[in-house]
Order: C-alpha cells, then sequence, then structure tokens
C-alpha cells in the first residue's frame, strides 16, 4: 500500500517537516524543534494547522507562512487576506517565474511531463477524494506584492542532472522513509475511500499529515527539492532586503522551514513569534 499511487500523493499531500535526530548528552536537554504543522483537537473539531513563524534581525522581519497545497476554502481567504500586509511575499512553484506578468505557468490544458505531471494528479485526486481547494487555483499569484523566489523548469533539471536525483527518486525515498507511527491503516483508508465520505478519509489521514516532521527525517537537506530551492528563496530574500524591504513573507511549503529555519540562523535572525491557522476543521 505504501508504494501505491495513493500512497505517493498522501505523501506528498503536504510539505512535511523535517526534524533531525542528534545524540543527547545528559544533563543537556535540548530545546524542541520547531513544529511547522501539526494536528489540534477540541470538543468540537479536529484541526490540520499550519503556522506563520516570524524571525527577525535588527528592523528585518521575516515571516514564513507555511502552506499545505490542498486545504479548506476559508484557509485560503484567510491567506489571501493576510498577504495584502505584506510589501513583499516570496512565493515556491517551480517554472512560476512568469506569474504575476500576465503570463499562465502552462497554456491551458498543458501538463508539466514527468514527475512534476505526475505530482499534479497526484494533487487533483487527492483533492477530489477529499473535498479540498487546490492552492494554485486559490491564491492569487497576479498579486503585485507576489515576487518568485523558486527555481525555473530548466534550473531544476540542471540541479538534479548535476546531483543524479530526480523527484520521483525523492518521492520513493520517502515512501521508504521510516514510519511516524501514526501512518493510516490499510483497512482504515479502504473504508474510509468506499464510504465516499471526505471527512473520514481526512481524518484517516489528518494525523499523518500533522506528524509529518518526522516522515523528513532522513530526507530534507542537501537536495534539489529542499536545500537547492531554499538556496534561492534566500537569494532571493537578500535581493528585496538590500531593496529596502524590511518587512518579507515567504510562501513556502512547511518542508522547507526547518532548513531555511536553520539557514536564517546563520544569518543572525531569531524567532519572536508563532501563530496557527485551520487549513482542515473536521467538525466532530
Amino acid at each position: 500500500m505504501r508504494l501505491s499511487f495513493l500512497s505517493l500523493a498522501i505523501s506528498f499531500l503536504c510539505p512535511w517537516v523535517a526534524k533531525s535526530e542528534s545524540l543527547v548528552v545528559a544533563p543537556v536537554v535540548e530545546a524542541p524543534a520547531t513544529q511547522f504543522i501539526r494536528v489540534e483537537r477540541d470538543d468540537e473539531s479536529t484541526r490540520l494547522q499550519t503556522a506563520v513563524t516570524r524571525f527577525t534581525r535588527g528592523e528585518v522581519e521575516i515571516d514564513l507562512i507555511g502552506a499545505v497545497h490542498i486545504a479548506d476554502e476559508s484557509y485560503y481567504e484567510k491567506l489571501n487576506t493576510s498577504f495584502k500586509a505584506y510589501p513583499v511575499i516570496l512565493f515556491e512553484m517551480i517554472g512560476g517565474e512568469n506569474l504575476g506578468k500576465g503570463q499562465a505557468v502552462q497554456k491551458e490544458g498543458e501538463k508539466p511531463a514527468g514527475a512534476l505531471g505526475f505530482l499534479g494528479s497526484a494533487f487533483e485526486k487527492m483533492q477530489q477524494a477529499l473535498d479540498l481547494k487546490g492552492q494554485k487555483d486559490e491564491i492569487d499569484y497576479s498579486a503585485e506584492n507576489f515576487v518568485h523566489a523558486d527555481l525555473t523548469i530548466e534550473e531544476f533539471h540542471k540541479l538534479n542532472q548535476e546531483r543524479e536525483q530526480s523527484l520521483m527518486s525523492f518521492m520513493l525515498k520517502q515512501a521508504f522513509a521510516k514510519p511516524s507511527g501514526k501512518e493510516p491503516s490499510t483497512a482504515g483508508l479502504l473504508i474510509a475511500l468506499l464510504s465516499r465520505n471526505p471527512d473520514k478519509l481526512k481524518l484517516q489521514l489528518v494525523d499523518t499529515l500533522g506528524e509529518g516532521d518526522t516522515q523528513m527525517a532522513n530526507i530534507a537537506g542537501e537536495n534539489v527539492i529542499i536545500g537547492d530551492r531554499n538556496l534561492k528563496c534566500l537569494a532571493v530574500m537578500q535581493d528585496q532586503i538590500k531593496a529596502g524591504k524590511t518587512k518579507v513573507g515567504i510562501f513556502y511549503g512547511a518542508a522547507h522551514y526547518p532548513d531555511m529555519e536553520k539557514r536564517l540562523i546563520e544569518q543572525g535572525f531569531k524567532q519572536t513569534q508563532q501563530t496557527w491557522l485551520d487549513a482542515w476543521t473536521l467538525p466532530l
């Protein structure tokens, strides 16, 4: 089941968060790793949440705005509203350099080839099964303050060739990664799928997605899909700071943020604030 189309789709439903393991030497107690995605429960609902985490250095404020690629419509509405408060929003999308310039990422009816096309189809199928909205459809990428801060298609393919990597190999490696202990059972998934009830399927998946920090422990880091894209994003961030921007929002998948947080701290930034947004809300 883990290597099925559904499993690969589920594994990329939410950008995972990486958390590295380290040797604990008594009596030193390490601070807990920063969470960028979580599951919260109360007497009324179960909620998948993503974080907005602020880092400051002097007068400069950098907000890491986590995202899931399919979510409730209200989630994207709140994001679109919050984005207006930023002079600049740096966004991720491989090949999205033409967004905001009156051009589409791809021609109508045309889909990216290879693993990028496979991944897009996976999101579409899971979006339909879960009765959720898609990030690309709901986020207003034409906003004037949106700045592309990701690899072009050409850069992405070139780096993969240089590193002898591929998106498909990354997905397969994630499928083989050590389980977090919160994976849905095969029987539970099958029952939820056969019920055709989107909320039942979400309940089978929500804890796995909320524990994504353990899923990427041995995967994230010096690779194209995380490390190289983060370098590109932070290079664009530095350009914006040099241009006089003191408040910058970075709208990327949460899988990027442990590595990005480390790089920001190395540049002298400190985490000063964190708030949470409800991406999925499942009433009890």
